[in-house]
């Protein structure tokens, strides 16, 4: 007959803060990798689709259809204000994290100054960016 399988006795240790710290930043890494592959991937697709196709249409204005030359310079246009308002967009995101940056700068600061009150600083600008004389 046989012997029936011995159960594992051993406890399992839960894992330390720091290990848990590092797995989660592991992941978060991962997933922002992944959604930048998967974001920029889309666009070079989408970019590489349509580059043949314009092609042919361009070819197709040139040869004499006015209606179609109307239309990719609308098209141009179009796609013109979209990058115009990407743009805006972008320099939008880049000043509200820039604000964000100096609100927590200054909440670290004040929370840092309450539990040390004789902390010196390191006197790093708020905005996040490096002192010219530093450069």
């Amino acid at each position: 007959m046989a012997e029936p399988a011995q159960k594992d006795t051993k406890e399992r240790v839960p894992p330390s803060e720091a290990e848990v710290a590092y797995s989660r930043e592991k992941w978060k890494f991962w997933s922002r990798t992944i959604e930048s592959i998967c974001k920029w991937g889309v666009l070079l697709i989408l970019g590489l689709c349509t580059r043949e196709p314009l092609q042919h249409v361009a070819q197709a204005a040139v040869v004499g259809a006015s209606a179609l030359s109307l239309l990719l310079a609308a098209l141009a246009g179009a796609f013109g204000v979209l990058s115009i308002v990407c743009i805006i967009w972008a320099l939008r995101e880049r000043r509200l994290r820039q604000d964000k940056t100096e609100y927590l700068t200054n909440r670290i600061k004040a929370l840092e100054l309450h539990i040390d009150p004789e902390r010196t600083s390191s006197n790093l600008a708020k905005t996040g960016k490096t002192h010219p004389e530093d450069e």
